[in-house]
């Protein structure tokens, strides 16, 4: 009995500790919520607006940190300093942009007595969960990435599409994928890559398959896959990999393994062609930062390729789970003899002009700013 009460009175004054913590901070006006802890496009969001909406308004974070310091705001200090509205305004906003986020901050809402008003950034262009669909429709506002995903969802308050930042996503030159293989010690003089995690729903099978078709012809050529894979997933790498084999590409075939945010870039930029064979895709972040990056894209009409691919000119799109016409697009791309530079200069023209993140945070504070005036 001693030991178990020992450990509830350090609970306590722990607990105790951080309430005294928070009281002597002032809670932001909005709070951003990140409960994942592992890097997924909403990190990479959040890392990429955060500090362009922090200079327009009173911003903290809820839950695991990003790359820079940050105003983290605790459980203990939302629900004791909640309960109050902020100075000079009805309410704080909790925006939300996972199910585990939402939960929270309808938690916090209905049953802790925080006065604060629960947004939800949807991104998936399908319906959702059942038990998703019913904390939606609890929420105050919908902010959709896509019309598609506004079809699907209640209370929208703005279709706002993603954006990435242009400047770190951006062409460099004389980058190319042979000098970025030196310096990783890789192998290859062009690449063809896609960038998520391993499974089926992300057409990493598709993928694999249309370069066991078209590297052959190509010596070359070197693919490129990046991202982790979980356990359930794990057959499914083995299979990829014994296809690699049996077609004799497996020492062409790179997995790189989840690539940090910080190497993201060069990457990128390094790749000659990025695909996406996606099956589902919410909205596919890694498409734009390609496009910013002045690398051609060929990607599913999933997430945001009606908003990235100007067909012939910055990409192309191919049917969903068509291995074949993926591998005929990519030996015509790598069949080109002229108009990759062409490519690329239109693929970051077109992301300077339609998605730099500054657009996307402006947006999306517009949003909060009409909730509070016509709370």
């Amino acid at each position: 009995m001693i030991p178990k009460l020992k450990t509830k009175i350090k609970i306590r004054r722990g607990i105790t500790d951080e309430i005294t913590d928070g009281i002597a901070k002032v809670l932001p006006d909005v709070i951003l919520a990140n409960l994942n802890p592992y890097f997924t496009g909403v990190t990479a969001t959040l890392e990429n607006l955060y500090p362009l909406q922090a200079r327009e308004i009173s911003l903290g974070l809820h839950g695991y940190n990003l790359s820079f310091a940050t105003r983290k705001v605790s459980f203990a200090e939302l629900v004791v300093q909640g309960r109050s509205p902020p100075a000079a305004k009805p309410f704080r906003i909790y925006h939300a942009r996972r199910a585990v986020d939402l939960r929270r901050g309808l938690f916090l809402r209905d049953y802790c007595g925080v006065k604060m008003k629960v947004i939800f950034t949807s991104v998936k262009q399908s319906r959702h969960s059942f038990p998703l669909r019913r904390m939606i429709a609890r929420c105050d506002g919908v902010i959709a990435t896509t019309e598609a995903a506004a079809r699907l969802r209640p209370h929208v308050k703005a279709v706002i599409p993603h954006g990435i930042d242009t400047r770190r996503f951006a062409p460099v030159a004389k980058q190319t994928w042979q000098s970025y293989a030196r310096r990783q010690g890789l192998r290859g003089t062009l690449a063809v890559g896609q960038i998520g995690n391993i499974r089926r729903s992300k057409g990493s099978d598709v993928f694999v398959r249309a370069l066991c078709r078209v590297l052959p012809s190509f010596p070359d050529v070197v693919g490129v896959v990046a991202g982790r894979w979980i356990l359930k997933d794990a057959p499914l790498r083995r299979h990829l990999q014994r296809l690699t084999e049996e077609a004799g590409i497996a020492e062409r075939v790179l997995w790189l393994g989840q690539t940090s945010y910080e190497a993201m870039p060069a990457l990128l930029r390094s790749l000659d062609l990025y695909v996406s064979a996606s099956l589902e895709e919410g909205f596919g972040m890694a498409t734009l930062e390609a496009l910013s990056c002045g690398t051609p894209i060929v990607v599913t009409p999933r997430g945001c390729a009606d908003l990235a691919v100007v067909e012939g000119k910055t990409g192309y799109v191919v049917p969903c789970g068509d291995e074949e016409a993926l591998a005929e697009r990519l030996r015509r791309f790598l069949s080109l003899q002229n108009g990759r530079a062409s490519m690329r200069a239109a693929c970051r023209a077109h992301a300077e002009k339609f998605f730099a993140i500054e657009r996307e945070a402006l947006a999306i504070v517009s949003v909060y700013r009409e909730l509070w005036q016509h709370s």
